[in-house]
């Protein structure tokens, strides 16, 4: 900052594009300690989260761990005693079948994400978001988290009283290619053609209805400032919410699996004693 810089310059180098573009646009036509609180926030959330992931994996881990040393002590001990007992050096047909369906499959989901990948280096960045908006499960997430995310810049230049087209051409002007640019561009192509909104969140669908309802309710730029900012604390609320429930799914999906590969070795256990016990019988 000594030679010039901008804070968001000085801090390019070490953060995510997503953030220097809002901090930029924050110390230009806003207010960077606004900016920074909301972003603190964000990052508390963030750090609750991960310290709360990282304690709902750590007993499924241990069972995992656990459950890997028992596979290789069977793979090296238990496994070969039993390909003894049903007639040495004999190929099991079944093992020979589940690894070719296994390889047929292994080479499939290569090809399709090498095909996946190809088709994501050619989407601009507004259409990756709304790629990751459509997954299941987890796009719930990313959508109230761009939302949140256009709405709290939203919100910040309003209150400092810029117009729409104003910011349009601020965000459009100084981001490239950055989705924030994008989408500023097609809310400006919009406002100038005198189309609905409704095209505005067709492309973008991360957009909240909410945010519609407020800006073509018509009011002044103090009123619409004050509804945008009640609207970004409603949308973080809902992330939190969202994030939390997807995290208490996550130790029982991990036990499932779990389970899944303990009846697999037991049936891959049981299964060659029974036919060894039928050969005597």
């Amino acid at each position: 900052m000594g030679e010039g810089k901008t804070f968001a310059d000085c801090l390019k180098p070490y953060i995510k594009p997503n953030l220097y573009y809002q901090l930029l646009l924050a110390e230009q036509h806003g207010s960077l300690e606004e900016c920074l609180q909301e972003v603190g926030k964000l990052m508390v959330l963030q750090e609750k989260q991960r310290q709360k992931l990282m304690g709902l994996l750590q007993y499924p881990l241990i069972l995992t761990c656990l459950l890997a040393g028992l596979m290789v002590a069977l793979k090296l001990f238990v496994f070969p005693e039993l390909s003894q007992w049903q007639g040495g050096n004999h190929k099991n047909p079944e093992s020979y079948y589940l690894f070719e369906m296994l390889a047929y499959f292994g080479g499939g989901f290569f090809v399709l994400g090498c095909l996946t990948l190809l088709r994501w280096v050619r989407l601009n960045q507004l259409q990756r978001i709304n790629a990751l908006c459509s997954l299941p499960i987890i796009g719930k997430c990313y959508r109230l988290y761009y939302g949140y995310y256009v709405v709290t810049n939203f919100a910040m230049m309003i209150r400092h009283g810029l117009t729409i087209k104003e910011i349009c051409s601020i965000v459009e002007k100084n981001q490239k290619q950055s989705f924030l640019s994008l989408l500023g561009k097609i809310t400006k192509d919009v406002v100038n053609q005198g189309q609905k909104l409704e095209t505005i969140f067709h492309d973008a669908p991360f957009l909240p209805d909410e945010l519609r309802i407020i800006v073509e309710k018509g009011s002044t730029l103090s009123n619409l400032g004050q509804d945008l900012a009640a609207l970004a604390n409603i949308l973080f609320q809902r992330l939190t919410k969202r994030i939390e429930r997807l995290l208490m799914l996550i130790q029982p999906v991990v036990f499932g699996v779990i389970a899944l590969v303990i009846i697999g070795l037991y049936l891959r256990l049981l299964l060659p004693i029974y036919d060894s016990m039928q050969g005597v019988i």
